[in-house]
């Protein structure tokens, strides 16, 4: 946390505080700052995920969170390893935020509606 305003990444010299790569990865995306409660909430909204599709799906953690997002958890390592310079995960993140919110606050009702309903069409 002591890497909040440390630059120094952005100059290609990481060697102003010890270990200021890891820091300043965890609290940049794509170089922007992140704020500490949003942060924390991103952090607990993807331990909640990740927790819910390892019950789900045992090891394999990848599923179709909506109509046309899905993330395996190799594909998620690849992007994190691009580090602080690759804006496509922040563009990912500012694109599916609201999405993945809205999933996890419908899904259970929505999806068991739908499925009963289709269901019950083919039945009849």
């Amino acid at each position: 946390m002591l890497a909040l305003n440390n630059h120094s990444e952005q100059n290609g010299d990481d060697t102003r505080v010890g270990g200021a790569k890891k820091v300043w990865r965890r609290l940049t995306i794509a170089g922007r700052k992140i704020a500490v409660a949003r942060r924390d909430a991103a952090q607990k909204l993807a331990r909640e995920l990740r927790d819910y599709f390892k019950a789900k799906h045992g090891r394999k953690t990848s599923a179709c969170i909506a109509d046309d997002y899905a993330v395996t958890d190799r594909q998620a390592r690849r992007w994190l390893a691009k580090g602080p310079t690759f804006d496509g995960f922040a563009l990912m993140l500012e694109r599916e935020r609201d999405r993945l919110l809205h999933w996890l606050a419908v899904a259970y009702s929505e999806r068991r509606r739908r499925f009963r309903w289709r269901r019950g069409a083919k039945e009849a």
